[in-house]
């Protein structure tokens, strides 16, 4: 399963939520950072490298560094946490794969936690405990 490779370093870098507004367009970047989208509101929409993507409420993506992302397509009001990283891409036991599906209602302490540990002065050490706590959660498949 592709992804990112638990078992290799992943260096945070900076994390918010994020709130489109009705019919809004994802930024068109060249983003050298991978980026984790939590997506618990509304509907984003963007392309990487010409592929469109669409991520629902209770989705998670990651978007690949050094890709062109462009917003081709409105979204639909998406609310979400983005989490800027650099890590290494791999396809093996220990990946957080590049896609799936997450519970808000767990995530919800820890997305509020990494924003509000992000927009005051907390240590890097804790803001990386709160992202590797989430990718190992990632890694979890959720129970039915």
């Amino acid at each position: 399963m592709y992804g990112i490779e638990l078992d290799k370093p992943a260096v945070f870098l900076y994390s918010s939520l994020r709130y489109f507004s009705e019919n809004e367009y994802h930024i068109t970047r060249f983003c050298e950072d991978d980026v984790l989208l939590l997506v618990f509101d509304g509907v984003l929409r963007f392309s990487e490298n010409g592929k469109n993507y669409e991520i629902h409420p209770g989705e998670y993506f990651i978007q690949k560094g050094g890709c062109r992302q462009e917003g081709c397509f409105p979204s639909l009001a998406p609310k979400y946490l983005y989490i800027h990283f650099r890590g290494t891409w791999g396809n093996s036991d220990t990946t957080v794969p590049r896609s799936g599906k997450f519970d808000y209602i767990k995530f919800k302490p820890l997305i509020e936690n990494l924003d509000n540990m992000c927009h005051k002065n907390y240590s890097y050490t804790d803001k990386c405990a709160v992202f590797y706590y989430i990718l190992s959660l990632l890694k979890t498949k959720p129970k039915k």
